[in-house]
């Protein structure tokens, strides 16, 4: 893929030191999109200040970004620097850094979390790469401790699905535990006639999130979704099974870019290298479901959604067969009210979705 060059991205700042003098409290705005020469304003509490986990100690600003500063942990503001002007100096072009990319979801993860008094998550894990790099992300957000794996297989589930999300829960030391869904999906599979493999598909995907927004409810913990960038702009997914969530931390990177992710996360290799599944049926895998490949798929996504290539420009620039690049875009296309809200009529002076509008963290 091509990144455009005219957008920068500041490195880490040290606006406030923790009282160990160790951990960092950085806003994520640090990891947000300035063009150069901008001057980005932060305003502070004073020193001195003592603050809790998850505590609002500021606010940063810049040109139409404008965010709250969260504290990881408990801590003293002892230092602080209060404006900045991003320059040459202080960029980094390229939004695919490991260091920086991991530090954003970190941190995007800690703020999205401690903001609404959570301390701890919950993941379905499937074995997959996915899952993989959510998982770890969150281990190293909150801790091992503090992450609940949950494997939740069904009668058909491959073997080496659970032996790879199996591996990943020994490799980063988690809490897990095994709830099968066989039981509870064959109660209405036993119901029901004509079952296709889609349908069936997306009745395991919504008994799976049934049991992690249980154990949510049990446990107090956030769940995590794994879907990827590709997955919500093709709509392969189930709305309101794998496709819900609390929080998605890769939801805004490409298939063809997680597996980055997975190397710089250290994923073990097995679950790297196999064939991307959903497991829905034996010998299932998502690109023989698509007929095209993820990285044909998001090359096309990448200058379509994010630089807005127009229709002309990417079949002149890119070697994709028309066909190909007309079916990706018409998924995106009917698969929108994926990633909508319900519809609702206006009937009264002020209606939720449509005038009655506040950020997702309102009073918060």
């Amino acid at each position: 893929m091509n990144i455009p060059n005219n957008l920068y991205y500041t490195k880490e700042h040290e606006w406030v030191k923790s009282l160990d003098n160790k951990s960092l409290a950085v806003g994520i705005t640090d990891f947000a999109q300035f063009e150069l020469g901008d001057i980005v304003y932060v305003d502070l509490k004073p020193v001195g200040t003592k603050l809790k986990s998850g505590e609002t100690f500021g606010t940063v600003e810049a040109v139409k970004t404008v965010s709250d500063l969260f504290m990881p942990i408990d801590g003293e503001i002892i230092e602080c620097n209060p404006k900045l002007t991003v320059d040459a100096a202080l960029v980094n072009s390229s939004p695919y850094d490991e260091g920086w990319m991991i530090k954003a979801l970190i941190m995007f993860l800690r703020n999205e979390v401690y903001r609404v008094g959570y301390k701890q998550v919950v993941v379905g894990l499937s074995g997959g790469i996915d899952s993989a790099v959510t998982t770890s992300l969150c281990v190293r957000a909150f801790g091992a401790e503090n992450v609940l794996a949950v494997l939740m297989p069904y009668s058909s589930s491959s073997q080496e699905s659970i032996d790879h999300a199996t591996l990943l829960a020994n490799t980063l030391k988690l809490p897990s535990e095994i709830k099968s869904v066989t039981s509870f999906a064959n109660s209405f599979f036993n119901d029901s006639t004509n079952l296709t493999n889609i349908r069936r598909g997306n009745v395991l995907a919504r008994c799976r999130m049934i049991v992690l927004y249980d154990i949510s409810s049990r446990d107090k913990r956030l769940v995590i979704g794994t879907s990827n960038k590709t997955e919500l702009l093709l709509g392969y997914g189930t709305l309101f099974g794998d496709m819900a969530s609390a929080i998605n931390p890769i939801g805004d990177i490409y298939k063809s870019d997680i597996f980055k992710f997975a190397h710089w996360l250290n994923i073990p290799s097995p679950i790297i290298e196999k064939k991307p599944s959903a497991d829905l049926w034996e010998g299932q895998t998502d690109e023989a479901d698509f007929g095209f490949s993820y990285s044909e798929c998001d090359e096309i996504l990448f200058n379509l959604v994010d630089l807005r290539m127009s229709d002309e420009e990417i079949l002149s620039n890119i070697n994709i067969n028309p066909a190909t690049y007309f079916k990706i875009k018409s998924l995106i296309q009917k698969n929108q009210f994926k990633r909508m809200m319900p519809i609702i009529p206006k009937l009264s002076n002020r209606t939720i979705g449509i005038d009655f509008l506040y950020a997702r963290d309102w009073n918060t």
